[in-house]
């Protein structure tokens, strides 16, 4: 099984983080995802917010606190490096939060910054 991520990005930036996705190599549609290339690496992405059911409103909370009015998306990636190479390509200049499914929910710069000092870290060893 891969890992995933959800990305909680702000209503005002997601048709700019659409349009990225938009630009991708889709490669094919799966049962619960899209799938997409960046270089030798596959994902999947769920952009349909479904996702948002499995928070609870104190997890929504925390998140709504940070990102105001949200798009969830859900993104399955094969490794640290398939993960780095989707977040550096799809993310910067944009407003949201990732829920790193490991304990960990990061502004989207905070995380690009960590990965440019942890770029082999995988996300099950926490971001501190």
């Amino acid at each position: 099984m891969r890992d995933t991520m959800v990305l909680f990005t702000s209503a005002t930036d997601e048709p700019a983080f659409a349009e990225r996705v938009r630009s991708l190599r889709k490669l094919q549609d799966g049962p619960y995802f899209e799938y997409f290339e960046i270089g030798e690496c596959t994902f999947g992405f769920d952009g349909t917010g479904d996702v948002v059911s499995e928070y609870d409103s104190e997890e929504l909370s925390e998140i709504t606190a940070l990102v105001r009015d949200f798009k969830a998306s859900l993104v399955e990636y094969e490794n640290a490096t398939c993960r780095n190479n989707f977040i550096l390509r799809m993310l910067p200049g944009l407003h949201g939060v990732v829920d790193t499914n490991f304990g960990d929910t990061v502004p989207y710069s905070e995380l690009i910054d960590w990965i440019a000092r942890n770029p082999e870290r995988h996300f099950r060893d926490g971001l501190a």
